[in-house]
């Protein structure tokens, strides 16, 4: 976590200790391959809300992927990577709560 990891840096660790209900990410990364979220992202207990904006690529997520209390998601402008199969179909079904979910190109 240091000047190679920008996104790093603005979510540490102690951002997901807290219970964090929102998170809204709008980033333009341009790092050749992309750039990978902290898996934290996607393993939040207590993450109700979730935006992800502008982001260049989702290519990777843990496999562990858990989001009991996601009840909002929003992907404006993010690609995902099928390298390992469907991310954003692992992404849904890694929230049983889901209710209300925004897709834009």
């Amino acid at each position: 976590m240091g000047a190679r990891d920008p996104i790093g840096y603005a979510l540490p660790p102690s951002l997901w200790t807290r219970g964090v209900l929102e998170l809204k990410l709008d980033i333009w990364v341009n790092l050749g391959g992309g750039y990978s979220l902290p898996f934290e992202v996607f393993t939040c207990k207590t993450l109700v809300e979730l935006k992800l904006e502008s982001i260049l690529e989702i290519n990777l997520h843990p496999e562990n992927s858990f989001l009991p209390a996601l009840r909002t998601l929003t992907i404006q402008s993010v690609r995902f990577n099928r390298l390992s199969g469907c991310v954003f179909t692992k992404l849904l079904s890694a929230c049983p709560v889901l209710k209300c979910e925004t897709f834009t190109s």
